[in-house]
């Protein structure tokens, strides 16, 4: 006798194949797109200092231009440019994505980066150091040399 169609137990393992192939898509997705966050959020600000840099390079509105990084304990982290000192000067302010943290500065402080007239060198070489909320070890590190080179 020749029978045709599935049996359950076909039907169940067929079934969770595609549960665990489902769920594995949609943990890689998302791994994904914290990643992709976290490269755009570097990008931002990496946009930022350039901006801050060719202002003073072009002594627009004859300023000192520069971006102020600070990691508050008790709300979002953010970076605001500016012109001549912060807050005053302050121009935009950007809150990081609830996704991403500053690592540097550390909890509870604040970093600036000046950029000089006519060269666009920094007061100093620093860095900023960005990571994933959930996992730290994943980070980016974005850094300005002392005669303006910016990298990440």
């Amino acid at each position: 006798m020749n029978k045709r169609g599935f049996t359950l137990i076909e039907l169940l393992i067929t079934l969770s194949i595609i549960v665990v192939l489902g769920v594995v898509g949609v943990m890689y997705l998302s791994d994904l797109r914290v990643h992709k966050i976290l490269d755009n959020t570097t990008k931002e600000i990496v946009f930022t200092l350039r901006e801050a840099q060719q202002r003073s390079i072009s002594q627009q509105d004859e300023k000192q231009w520069g971006v102020y990084f600070e990691n508050p304990t008790s709300s979002d982290d953010f970076y605001a440019l500016f012109y001549d000192s912060y807050p005053s000067g302050m121009i935009s302010k950007t809150h990081l994505q609830r996704a991403v943290i500053f690592i540097s500065p550390p909890a509870g402080a604040s970093s600036t980066t000046i950029f000089s007239k006519r060269t666009g060198w920094p007061t100093s070489s620093t860095s900023i150091t960005i990571a994933l909320f959930k996992d730290s070890s994943i980070n980016k590190i974005i850094s300005i040399n002392e005669v303006g080179n910016i990298s990440y």
